[in-house]
């Protein structure tokens, strides 16, 4: 039982938790391959992973595994295109991150996420007032308050 592949793939999910705790977002993402690896079809694992690619910076890595998950809910849609708007954030395609964002909060209209990322969007196209808005908007989704 604790050598099943089903077993492997929680103590790798475990310890990339556990890293990206203590800020170690690379390693933490190269737990969640090799639990990838063991199980690809695994559309959570999958999405965790394009998460932690982006959070280490490896955003074609990100969307690769973003564009290749096969989504089955609206939640894993919009969590899939948070990702993809991520990495093209971090890659500086300004004008593709924003549309999948938006897509993404049209999905998930209370993902704190999404708005931080769609104010990093708008704060490098040097539009200060629209990403100040949805920095408050992502901040009252932390606290639930309303904006």
């Amino acid at each position: 039982e604790n050598a099943s592949d089903r077993a492997r793939r929680e103590r790798h999910i475990q310890l990339a938790r556990a890293l990206a705790g203590k800020g170690r977002a690379g390693p933490a993402a190269d737990e969640l391959q090799k639990a990838y690896d063991l199980d690809p079809n695994a559309t959570e694992v999958a999405l965790e992973l394009g998460e932690m690619l982006c959070r280490a910076g490896r955003n074609e890595a990100a969307l690769k595994i973003a564009e290749a998950t096969k989504v089955k809910t609206n939640a894993q849609k919009a969590h899939m295109l948070l990702i993809c708007g991520w990495a093209r954030r971090q890659m500086k395609q300004l004008d593709a991150a924003e549309s999948l964002l938006a897509n993404a909060l049209e999905l998930n209209p209370r993902s704190a996420r999404t708005l931080y990322e769609l104010g990093r969007v708008r704060e490098s196209a040097g539009d200060a007032e629209k990403a100040l808005a949805y920095y408050r908007r992502a901040l009252a989704e932390v606290f639930g308050e309303t904006p």
